[in-house]
């Protein structure tokens, strides 16, 4: 179990601005499932308020944190949230398979946020879905299952007073124990994964066109494959994708051109590439980079 501490997270657009922020990788045996599992963390005197933007993985997220846990779908813009007191979040970063196998519907939850005690999904829990009569999707009978005693588990060990390795590692140990429980998650939900992973990781992927050939499919099919099982378009992932990797290019080196950051992202001229940031992120090249000074 490895983890990841600092501004790990591609997209967390202002690390600086967060107290603690922890990445951990999961073991193989649920690799398939889960991406990773991020956790932020914060204690902030008294009339401090930090903006915090993050222009998220294009992924399901399940969220346990205090006040109510949450399944955060792909947001097709950078976010906003205010952190002020004392606070902490636990998140899951859902592969499509781990999405699936817990009868979540990515295409339910772009752009939203929907409490836990609301979700309904699809999948192998449905009457009906993958497992069932019919074998096409229903509405689940009980998406998440035997949630509710895991988030008691994690609120216990993010709360126990523990260092915070200790209270990270157990909380990780909880979560991979559960999602080895599930049921086997759908070739397709995999080849979504694998196709989520080569936009993640391979810089020379910049167009649906190379992506499908890397996977070996048809550009039709990975049109499906994302909406389906990851709730947004291929393109538009590559886009975001190409989005962090300026953005953290600018943090490592604000002094970085925009000409030359944008040929490094592989746009063709900088009015495309400043255009796309703006929409995506939220602000201008050079109002971000002004921030970061």
């Amino acid at each position: 179990m490895t983890s990841v501490r600092g501004a790990s997270a591609a997209g967390v657009l202002r690390p600086d601005r967060l107290p603690s922020f922890v990445r951990l990788l999961p073991p193989p045996e649920v690799a398939t499932l889960l991406g990773h599992v991020w956790i932020p963390e914060w204690d902030l005197p008294d009339g401090v308020v930090l903006p915090q933007s993050v222009l998220a993985h294009p992924a399901t997220n399940l969220v346990v944190q205090p006040g109510g846990s949450v399944v955060a779908g792909a947001s097709r813009q950078a976010t906003a949230r205010q952190l002020a007191g004392q606070g902490w979040a636990v998140g899951l970063l859902l592969c499509p398979a781990g999405a699936e196998v817990l009868g979540l519907d990515p295409r339910r939850f772009v752009d939203a946020e929907v409490p836990v005690g609301e979700v309904r999904g699809t999948g192998p829990f449905a009457p009906g879905g993958p497992g069932g009569a019919s074998g096409a999707p229903a509405v689940a009978s009980r998406p998440l299952p035997g949630f509710t005693g895991l988030e008691a588990e994690v609120v216990r060990l993010m709360t126990s007073g523990e260092d915070a390795p200790a209270r990270h590692q157990g909380v990780l140990a909880v979560l991979v124990s559960w999602l080895a429980g599930m049921p086997a998650p759908s070739a397709a939900a995999v080849q979504a994964g694998a196709l989520a992973d080569l936009v993640e990781d391979d810089p020379s992927v910049r167009s649906v066109q190379d992506l499908a050939a890397r996977l070996g499919i048809s550009t039709r099919t990975a049109e499906r494959l994302a909406r389906r099982h990851i709730g947004t378009a291929p393109g538009a992932m590559i886009r975001r994708r190409r989005l962090q990797r300026a953005a953290a290019r600018l943090r490592e080196d604000a002094s970085v051109s925009f000409a030359a950051l944008a040929a490094e992202t592989g746009y063709a001229d900088q009015a495309h590439f400043s255009r796309d940031f703006r929409a995506v992120v939220g602000s201008t090249l050079t109002e971000y980079r002004a921030a970061l000074r």
